[in-house]
């Protein structure tokens, strides 16, 4: 799949209930295979094994595939495992109405919360129950919320949840082109076209009545009560009947979860990675620690020469420097500059670092 499907919320909806089977499962390993990228195993009694692939800010499937994670867990896995290995999950819901899923785990002594952000650049967050965030996958800021360890989680500010919605509230979030409205409440594209078609509305309308509006209205609580009905097509995941996919060759599913687990490649982790990544490293340093060896063996061998130099010529060098010093008694140092200019040994004087540089053969 090139490109990752993001979810809806009403797609995030449907996946909800089927992620219903895991409520009372125990928690068995936890893995992140890449940044955003984490699998839950779960075991429940009666049912069996179940692994939860969760890849942010895209989506999330019940996997039937094997995936090699890294050797060394990154910190996050490793934090989620200390609170979260053997706990019970005890419930799955969408917070209102947002692309927001709250797992609910208990251990015998505490209670969890690990909030899932489909939105924006997504999120993993994990929190006491009292919602404050012990740690998050990663440190985001808004102007209204703030995602760091120690603070209380805030749900996004919204005036509306798409699955509790009145019809005075819809009307009041119909600003723009009736497909674009649609589409912002969250029900996705596809599902909105085909909410249209069913009242037999151009997409691009605006300001429409209140008797237009009262039979979008109604089509939107149809097509939010429709069952589950997977359909794949192309690289794209349907989770009800659409009226694009007609006359279109598309392949049926029997969980959403399936659909997925068909259209996205499996990660491949280098097991070795670390390791690689170490050889290299060392390789660098030895590398510089070679030529940095280098250099000091020519430094060494300079400096040694002009040691031997200055013992060759030490008479000449003992008389140059009481020459200048005796000179120092009665002139400035522009004027003893002045005087050696031209000097077949004395080439510079540095008056401010005392540096008499001389040259010897």
């Amino acid at each position: 799949m090139s490109a990752l499907q993001k979810l809806s919320g009403f797609e995030l909806k449907k996946i909800e209930s089927e992620l219903q089977d895991l409520v009372d499962s125990k928690v068995d390993k936890i893995y992140v295979l890449a940044k955003k990228d984490l699998l839950f195993n779960f075991h429940k009694t009666g049912v069996g094994k179940k692994a939860l692939r969760i890849i942010l800010p895209n989506l999330l499937y019940f996997t039937n595939r094997k995936y090699q994670p890294p050797q060394n867990p990154p910190g996050f896995c490793t934090f989620l495992r200390k609170y979260l290995d053997n706990s019970r999950l005890r419930s799955v819901e969408m917070v209102n109405g947002e692309r927001i899923l709250d797992f609910t785990f208990e251990t015998k002594d505490e209670k969890f919360h690990l909030f899932f952000e489909f939105f924006d650049k997504g999120n993993a967050i994990l929190t006491d129950e009292k919602l404050k965030i012990k740690s998050p996958l990663e440190n985001q800021n808004w102007a209204d919320r703030t995602i760091r360890g120690g603070v209380d989680y805030v749900y996004p500010k919204k005036d509306f949840n798409l699955f509790n919605l009145d019809f005075e509230t819809f009307k009041k979030n119909i600003q723009d082109e009736i497909l674009k409205s649609l589409t912002l409440l969250g029900i996705g594209k596809e599902y909105s076209v085909d909410i249209l078609k069913r009242v037999k509305l151009d997409p691009k309308s605006k300001n429409l009545t209140d008797d237009e509006l009262e039979q979008v209205f109604n089509s939107v609580k149809k097509t939010l009560a429709m069952k589950s009905d997977c359909s794949v097509y192309g690289n794209r995941l349907f989770v009800t009947e659409v009226s694009s996919l007609k006359g279109k060759e598309f392949t049926k599913y029997p969980t959403i979860s399936e659909g997925f687990d068909s259209l996205i490649e499996p990660v491949q982790v280098d097991i070795n990675e670390k390791a690689n990544q170490k050889t290299a490293k060392l390789q660098k340093i030895i590398a510089m620690q070679t030529e940095r060896k280098t250099e000091l063996e020519t430094q060494s061998a300079l400096d040694q020469r002009k040691g031997e130099l200055l013992y060759e010529n030490y008479p000449l060098v003992s008389d140059i420097l009481l020459q200048i010093n005796t000179a120092r008694k009665k002139l400035s140092w522009d004027e003893i500059k002045e005087k050696l200019k031209g000097h077949k040994i004395i080439k510079k004087i540095d008056s401010a670092k005392g540096i008499i540089t001389i040259e010897l053969e």
